[in-house]
């Protein structure tokens, strides 16, 4: 939120990064990789695409908790076999 008015309020890059303890260049990426459409910079947006990378950036599970193979390797374990021998 700090940043978002900030921007607003017109102040220095190096002043924004000065009062946050950060590099220039740390915020100049922020601002860089988090701007709207028509340029300007939103806290919300930037959380939002965040969590959009952060998303995009994670492989898919191979044995998810809620897949039908979860309750498969689930059986054999309970019945003692090894991880080896499920495989």
């Amino acid at each position: 939120m700090r940043i978002e008015i900030w921007k607003a309020e017109d102040v220095s890059l190096r002043a924004m990064a000065r009062r946050l303890g950060r590099a220039p260049s740390t915020l100049m990426r922020e601002l860089r990789r988090n701007a709207t459409a028509r340029g300007g910079y939103g806290a919300m947006s930037a959380q939002a695409c965040r969590t959009q990378r952060l998303k995009a950036s994670r492989p898919v599970a191979k044995l998810a908790p809620d897949g039908v193979l979860w309750g498969v390797v689930r059986h054999f374990l309970d019945q003692k076999w090894s991880p080896q021998e499920i495989s």
